[in-house]
This record gives structure tokens, sequence and C-alpha cells, in this order.
């Protein structure tokens, strides 16, 4: 997928001679040459903005400083990451570090939900003069809840950067009142349910397409067939009947046939107790290829990369339990009674359904900043955010008892004074700086924390390291209209052939913003999946690990062109024109992307509290730890409960 070489004619083909209207507006519509060239490139800049020190390096007091407006590149975006990479990869320190006269009750490392949460949970319970400062690295704040906004002809549409549902089902009633005092209303919220993480977007069914590159043609068929297991009224798998039409060989599609028609219990000469570990200690890809008689090139054709966005690893490292029971792949029917009683098991779930917004869970985040920060829009409800510009020069200002200062990485944490207050050390455009606070809440990855905090326990520090993040991609389309999904008849999709598997229609209304579905309006796709697999024959860590080179090593071009495979094929039947219909793109790529979870598979039994993220968020002194690495549960409950945890421990 890295620098992936086409041919002239292909390039052509794709329409990549004729650039995307939006790429002259790469770096956001009015935005300063000074503020592009600080958050472009991400180097040291000193600015004319009105702060009182001139030598402060604050991008967001130029005019025009607007992240969500950002085309090309996002997520963890050049100037992010570079800081964090030279201290954890080449031991970088910086000895000329600077004293700021500012002393905080709480310092928060992390602008994503949790360290928000944090912040906001703080402020209510110890009082509305707590003095907070909270620092990111990146550009803008909402870690992987970002909001991305493509504007035509006077209207603006959105999207979410990462982080896009929430599985409201799963929230703690701490939760839901923390989201109500933010402002948050889920009532008001459009409810969506989803198929193994795919919408049924406008009443129309999640479908599968064969992409030419990887199948030799493009097929898209056209169903409500996910997830994969999803019966008829006859009880046979909606699959079967699309056997024929999938660009597979013929071979490959008996195999698939006499699996998904089987009556056979594959587990026959198995004991009870054999039946039992090998749901949990089994594979799926080992699971079907081994006793379903399906080969390899048979699963990859159809199944290998389906887990990917629920648990972020192929069926490879998938075990069969989860693989059912998660994912939604296809097995209960070969298992007998034992699959009988599992899918008794798993119909008395709880249907994965929840809520959602025009930019996903960035209304979270936008609320909470405004919760915050007053001074930074001037709507009130969650309704008039969502169409309110913010003022980033307003996050940081010198008389607000709450402050974000973005574009600040975290080099050191340390506890002071005798262990009664804690000094935060960040690089800022190039300079260090330090700032004293009686409590810190550390809300980022959990794998850099032991550089920035040396003094924590050994053991403390391996657990941290432990969690080896999923690198993942989110890609925001923005298409002149949505006639070829009208004309296709569905609006979500699932490519197994391609990295980014999951994709969706995404309009969303709320309040004044309107963002329906007609057909001469233009229209957002969201795109999803992680840098993973298949066959590295490696655990999920170091699957990670690969998949973060490989993603890193991508320029936009690499990821532009596989948009444009993919979409060429989705809509090939349609009236769609790859030069001329997509008329916006954003890609955020996230390295760390989402927290690990426990695999059967490759983890042990753990000892009551001795699990990796139970040792990893133990508090230190003053300084506690949130973000959902703490719970190993990427979703944004976690997120929010584990901020609330933090403060809990600070104030307790």
């Amino acid at each position: 997928m890295a620098n992936k070489k086409i041919s002239k004619k292909q390039a052509l083909a794709l329409g990549l001679d004729r650039p995307i209207r939006r790429r002259d507006l790469l770096h956001g519509m009015g935005m300063s040459a000074a503020a592009l060239a600080a958050v472009s490139s991400g180097m040291p800049r000193l600015t004319s903005a009105t702060v009182k020190d001139k030598s402060v390096y604050a991008p967001e007091k130029e005019p025009g400083y607007y992240p969500p407006g950002l085309s090309g590149l996002r997520g963890s975006h050049e100037g992010s990451f570079e800081t964090a990479h030279g201290h954890a990869w080449s031991g970088q320190s910086w000895d000329d570090i600077s004293d700021l006269d500012e002393e905080y009750d709480l310092i928060v490392v992390g602008g994503g939900i949790s360290g928000l949460t944090a912040a906001f949970a703080y402020k209510q319970k110890n009082g509305p003069d707590s003095k907070i400062l909270v620092i990111d690295n990146h550009d803008d704040f909402g870690g992987h809840a970002k909001r991305v906004e493509f504007s035509h002809e006077g209207r603006t549409y959105m999207l979410p950067g990462g982080s896009g549902f929430m599985e409201t089902p799963y929230f703690s009633e701490q939760a839901k009142i923390l989201l109500e005092d933010a402002g948050v209303n889920l009532s008001r919220l459009e409810v969506g349910q989803v198929s193994d993480l795919r919408f049924h977007a406008y009443d129309m069914s999640p479908s599968i397409c064969f992409d030419k590159e990887t199948y030799g043609e493009s097929v898209t068929l056209v169903d409500d067939m996910l997830p994969m297991d999803k019966k008829d009224a006859e009880g046979r798998y909606v699959l079967v009947k699309h056997i024929d039409a999938m660009p597979i060989s013929e071979k490959s599609k008996k195999e698939l046939h006499d699996f998904l028609t089987s009556e056979k219990d594959v587990f026959s000469g198995l004991s009870q107790e054999q039946r039992t570990q090998a749901l949990r200690g089994m594979s799926y890809n080992t699971f079907v290829t081994e006793y379903c008689g399906l080969s390899q090139i048979t699963a990859d054709a159809i199944f290998t990369r389906q887990p990917g966005a629920i648990i972020g690893v192929t069926s490879e490292c998938t075990s069969l339990y989860e693989a059912v029971m998660w994912t939604g792949l296809p097995a209960l029917h070969v298992l007998g009674e034992q699959g009988k009683a599992l899918q008794v098991e798993k119909d008395s779930l709880p249907p994965i359904e929840g809520h959602y917004a025009p930019e996903g869970n960035a209304i979270i985040t936008r609320n909470l900043v405004k919760r915050l920060i007053p001074k930074v829009a001037e709507g009130e409800t969650m309704e008039e955010l969502t169409t309110d510009r913010f003022d980033y020069g307003k996050l940081d200002e010198d008389a607000s008892n709450v402050r974000i200062r973005l574009n600040s990485m975290g080099i050191n944490i340390k506890t002071v004074d005798n262990g009664n207050n804690v000094a935060v050390t960040y690089v800022r455009g190039g300079k260090a700086s330090r700032v004293k606070g009686k409590h810190c809440i550390y809300a980022g990855y959990h794998m850099y924390l032991p550089h920035l905090c040396p003094e924590l326990p050994e053991k403390q520090k391996i657990a941290l390291k432990d969690n080896v993040k999923m690198p993942f991609i989110a890609a925001n389309v923005f298409l002149r209209n949505s006639k070829p999904i009208q004309e296709l008849g569905t609006a979500s999709f699932y490519f197994p052939g391609r990295v980014l598997h999951e994709c969706v229609t995404w309009g969303r209304s709320l309040g004044k913003h309107k963002q329906d579905f007609v057909a001469d309006d233009p229209v957002t796709i969201y795109m999803i999946g992680p840098m993973v697999g298949p066959h590295t024959n490696l655990s999920p860590p170091d699957q990670y690990r690969q998949g973060r080179h490989k993603l890193l090593a991508m320029s936009f071009k690499d990821y532009e062109i596989e948009v444009r495979e993919q979409l060429s094929s989705l809509f090939a039947s349609t009236s769609f024109d790859v030069r001329e219909d997509i008329i916006g793109l954003t890609i955020n790529r996230w390295p760390h992307g989402y927290t690990r979870q426990y695999n059967s598979l490759f983890d042990p039994e753990y000892e009551e509290g001795q699990r990796p993220h139970e040792i990893a968020r133990k508090r230190h002194g003053r300084i506690a730890i949130a973000n959902s690495d703490a719970s190993y549960v990427a979703l944004v409950n976690t997120a929010i409960d584990e901020g609330l945890r933090a403060v809990d421990e600070l104030l307790a």
C-alpha cells in the first residue's frame, strides 16, 4: 500500500492529473500565511500575535486559525509527533527550559475525550475557580474525536476525524450525567442501529464491494448481508445466494458454498473440554481452514479482514469465540449443540446501537471545551455549537481560569516540592517550558508515559509499554452529489480486500445544520480501517508496529490512490466519474490509534488486579492516569469513565 506505483495511464484514469478542487485550500480557508506555516510545518515560529511575551509561539492567535477546515494529511499530522519520537527514540533532551510564571490546581496532559472530561469533572468537584491547564501535541483539541469540515457553495458539511459513534448502551450513569452537564443531550441526537460497525444508513442496507485491483474486476453486491452471519427468513445465510456473483475462483465458490450450507458438527470428535478450549484458543482463520474446508485464498477473499474495525486484528488473530460473538463471522451452524447454545447467548446481548452527531464524537469534545472556556463560542446549546465556528484564539488566555494549550508536546512529568506539586515540561515551537500544578492527570498514550515520567515504578512502566496501539486510518471523502449512491441503492459497504474496508455514507442533521441525503446535494463518505495484516505471522502488538511504519511511510497521494481505486470499483455500475466527482479529501492517520484489547489467543490469564491496564493506571502521588488506554477498551464511554476515575483518585 505504501508508495504505490501506478502507470501514467492509471493515474489519468483515476483523475490524479486533475487535483481535487479543495487541494488549493489544503490548509484551510482564510488562514494567514503565518498560521499556515506554523500548523503545516510544525516548525518554531515567532509570531506577531497579541500576547505579552513576543517570543511566545502562538499560531492559535493568528487570524483564520481553524483546524477543522484543514484537509490533506490530518490526524497525527506533521508537527504533532516528531518531538515525542526524538525524545523516546533518540533520547533528545532540552537543557534550556523556561520556568513560566504559571501555577495551576490541575495540569492535564492530553486534550482528547478523557483529558477534557477530567478537566471538566475536576472543575465541577474542586470548584469553579479551579485553575486548569490542558496541553495537547496536536493543532486541534479532541484527540481522536476531532471534527472535519468541508465547505461548498456557502454550506458546511462535517464528519468525524476518527471517533464517530457513541455506544450508549454501555454508558455508565456517571458518563451520562457528565454529558448532560456538558450540554450533550443524547435524546436529541440521532439513534443508529449498527451491524458490525456498519450503519444502516438512510434505510439502505450494508453491502459488499470486491475491488478491481484485488479481484480483477469490480463487483458490488447489494443486499442486507452484513454482518456475514445474517440469515434470511428461511434461516439460510444471505451470503449464499450471492456466491455465484463473487469474482473468485470456481474452487473458492464451491468451498464457500459447502461451508455456509453445511450442517456437520466439525468438532464432533472433540471432548467438551476440548471444544470449550477451542472457542477461546483457536483463531477463526485456523477454524475455517483446518476444520471447515476453506483454503487460505478463499478465507482471504471474504473473511480475513472482517474483524478489523471491531477488534483491530485480522481473523488470524481473532479467537473463534470473538469472531462469532462480536464480529459476526459465520461458524455457529457447524458447531452442533454448542453452536445453538452460543446463538442463544449471542441473541441475549443488547443490540449494538447508540447515538451519533454530524461531527461524530467531536460533539462531546466541543461541548466540553465550551463549558470549560465559555468565550470560545457564542452558542450555548448543543445545536448552536454545531454551527458555531470556535475562536481558537480564546483557548489560552491569561485571564482565563481554564486554558487549553495546543501544539505542545509533553516531555517530562515529575513530582516536586517534597511531593506537594507536579512539574510538567513541554515543547512548543521548539522551545521547552515548565509549569507547576498541585495535581496532574496524564490522558495520553500510555506507552509514551514511561519516557515522560521516569520516576514511575519499574513494574508500572513495563505495564504501560504493553499497550501497543492499533494503527488506524479514517478517510473523509466529499462527493459533489449522491446520485451514485442512490443508483446503487446502498449506502454502507465492506471492502474485503482493502485496508479501508469499512465505508459508510455520512450525513447527519442537527439544529440549523442540515446535511440530508438529497440527490443533487454533495454527500460525505467516511472510510475506516486498521493498518494490520494479513499473513504477517506476528502477534497483534508486532502487527501494530509493522502497520505503524507502513502508515507513516505513506504520502497523501498514496492514500488518495487507495480512495479513488476503491470508489471507482464501488460505483463502477453507476454514473460516478472518478475524475470529477471527488471534490474533497481528508486523511486522518492515527499511527497510535486505538488502545489494544485483551486477546485470548495471545494473553495469559492474569491474577485479580494484575492485568497490565490495572497496573499501568495506578495513581503515583499527585499524578493520576486516564485515557481509554487505562481500560483496554477503545470506546467513548471508557474514555469518559477513566477521566472521571482519575479525578476521583486525586480528590478522594
